[in-house]
């Protein structure tokens, strides 16, 4: 039986929508607040006019899983007009496929560039949809420990709309590089707000991330006279005080749990704080840290009911803490880990930890699953991908794990997330190397950021 259609009717667009469907959208780094990087299972995208729904193709070709991967190709590459600084360049892109906007409806990949400019772009046509230039800092240096300029990526914020009345709204929050935060209607880069002072300027701050109202980041290097720390302000509150959380080596994002806890990475130490004003709600000492592991944000799920925190030190160490109390549960030898993590769950109830390692010059995706067959908690692990230079943080969708081999010659891998199996390698499509850009999946694709301003989409051309 064919489902229900209804047909919406707004300015220059006709569109066709199936009931309870919904997108799979990435709408801060690592995918959701709690920098799991794991985009849960996709359903089908909108079915537009004259599409047979009798078939399981998405409005944007068919599903991205295990089955269809090895057929990914590139789908399109778009350079945009972005001035590295230091090195940042362009950052990995936020995605949200169903905007109302004055042209119908969109999905749109949300690109900050670190010369002070954020774009928009059709993720259908690969076209750029707008552009703005936000302010900058006078006189910001631009140099690998404090570059001035845009280095953090925005996270996007979803306005519900009324049912049957009106559509939902999406906000762009941005951190401009003379230390304003901007809200930015992801329609039409339209400011929705005036400029709010959360930082000082030139400050190398580090993703944002959002629970609820609040926006938090984290700031290192002391750049631009911004002590080290995390930083929190509630963009809903009349009064938007900020919050900093002083604490050097805070040099990578924040996540976030179910109660807004805000975990946060350290020098010496992982800390848990309140969500209101950062106060310290528990810690764990972490051995050796320091400059080995830079970049490294904690990744926060639930495990038979309990809030672990999984993070790695500088003693060459996979470590789980206990939410609750940041005790330290167990954990695997592991060096040279390198950036963010990645966790899902499988269909079997598994959970499973992917860790990037750096070691010149080669490099690898360690794969571990956590284990209480005993009752007592245990990293296990289960492979290892072959050497990739300088690979970037992974990504998971649908028993896929995405990894990015980000070296002179960067390449896109696909691997079976249970075996390590190889089910795609994108070749010689990447011309430029990455550096700390990150991969982001959604709606049936997956993108990647390059040092030279490209953006690249993955993915299976459109069939009707």
């Amino acid at each position: 039986m064919k489902n229900l259609r209804i047909l919406v009717i707004i300015p220059s667009a006709i569109v066709l929508i199936t009931p309870g469907m919904w997108a799979a959208d990435w709408l801060t780094v690592s995918g959701n607040p709690q920098r799991t990087a794991w985009q849960k299972p996709e359903a089908p995208a909108a079915a537009a006019p004259g599409d047979d729904d009798d078939d399981d193709k998405s409005a944007i070709g068919i599903p991205l899983n295990k089955e269809t991967v090895r057929r990914m190709q590139l789908l399109w590459k778009l350079k945009l007009e972005n001035q590295p600084r230091g090195m940042n360049s362009i950052f990995a892109p936020l995605i949200v496929q169903q905007i109302v906007t004055d042209r119908g409806f969109k999905e749109l990949a949300v690109v900050a560039g670190s010369s002070g400019k954020i774009f928009a772009i059709d993720a259908d046509l690969g076209k750029l949809f707008w552009q703005r230039d936000l302010p900058d800092a006078a006189g910001a240096a631009s140099g690998s420990n404090c570059p001035g300029g845009v280095t953090a990526v925005p996270v996007i914020q979803t306005i519900a709309g009324v049912p049957g009345r009106s559509f939902p709204r999406y906000i762009v929050h941005m951190l401009a590089g003379d230390g304003t935060l901007r809200a930015l209607n992801l329609a039409n880069g339209v400011d929705q707000s005036p400029p709010l002072r959360f930082l000082p300027p030139q400050a190398n701050a580090h993703a944002l991330n959002r629970w609820d109202s609040r926006l938090y980041t984290a700031t290192s290097g002391q750049c631009g006279s911004a002590p080290d720390g995390v930083w929190a302000i509630d963009v809903g509150a009349s009064e938007r005080a900020v919050a900093h959380y002083a604490s050097p080596g805070a040099d990578a994002s924040v996540a976030i749990g179910k109660n807004g806890t805000v975990y946060a990475m350290t020098a010496s130490r992982i800390v848990a704080l309140s969500p209101e004003n950062l106060n310290v709600r528990g810690a764990a000492e972490l051995g050796g840290r320091g400059p080995e592991i830079p970049g490294m944000t904690p990744a926060v799920f639930d495990w038979k009911g309990r809030e672990l925190v999984a993070a790695a030190d500088g003693s060459g160490r996979l470590v789980l803490f206990d939410g609750a109390g940041m005790k330290e549960l167990t954990s695997s030898p592991v060096a040279g880990i390198h950036g963010g993590l990645a966790t899902w769950e499988d269909d079997k109830g598994s959970r499973w930890i992917y860790a990037p390692r750096r070691s010149s010059p080669d490099g690898s995706i360690a794969a571990f699953r956590v284990d209480d067959s005993d009752g007592r908690l245990r990293l296990s692990p289960v492979w290892q991908s072959r050497n990739l230079a300088s690979p970037e943080p992974p990504v998971i969708s649908d028993g896929i794990v995405f990894a990015l081999s980000s070296g002179r010659t960067p390449i896109l891998y696909a691997l079976d997330a249970a075996t390590g199996q190889e089910l795609y390698a994108s070749g010689t499509s990447i011309a430029s190397f990455a550096h700390s850009a990150g991969l982001t999946v959604a709606n049936n694709r997956v993108y990647v950021s390059t040092f030279d301003g490209t953006l690249y989409c993955f993915g299976f051309p459109l069939e009707r």
